[in-house]
């Protein structure tokens, strides 16, 4: 996929997944907080040894939260600094929505929260063959009901 100025490039995660590019080995929904190795979104998915995109349940509107690590390799060379070499965040509806959200890219000790779900991911380090990631998930509060 590509537009205007801009050029080919591989989809985001939860795209991939939607089309089926992504095996459902190479999809890991997390439900437990602990620390995470992401595998880059560019590599086929028969050349890596771990997921390349965590997926977490955003329960108040039912989406989810995707993670994918992104290089500047093959289509994505020319892909923007403010997504490569770094874990993206995007929020999607699920199979048939026509839109991603891309929240934020996480540099090495940055994280992403979530206060009203209780998630917290965080970037540790990158290299070459994966991103690591500390996952925090916590009950998050709710209002009373009488």
């Amino acid at each position: 996929m590509g537009y205007a100025g801009i050029g080919l490039r591989h989809m985001n995660a939860p795209h991939k997944e939607e089309l089926g590019w992504l095996p459902t080995g190479q999809v890991m929904t997390v439900t437990q907080s602990g620390t995470y190795k992401i595998a880059p979104l560019e590599l086929h998915p028969a050349e890596t040894v771990a997921p390349q995109a965590l997926k977490i349940a955003k329960k108040d509107t039912n989406e989810y939260y995707y993670f994918s690590y992104r290089l500047p390799l093959g289509f994505d060379a020319n892909l923007a600094s403010t997504y490569t070499n770094r874990v993206n965040v995007h929020r999607y509806a699920g199979s048939g929505a026509v839109y991603t959200y891309f929240l934020q890219g996480l540099a090495d000790g940055s994280s992403f929260t979530d206060t009203v779900n209780g998630v917290t991911v965080t970037q540790v380090s990158h290299d070459v063959n994966s991103a690591t990631v500390q996952v925090a998930l916590t009950c998050a509060p709710t209002a009373p009901t009488l």
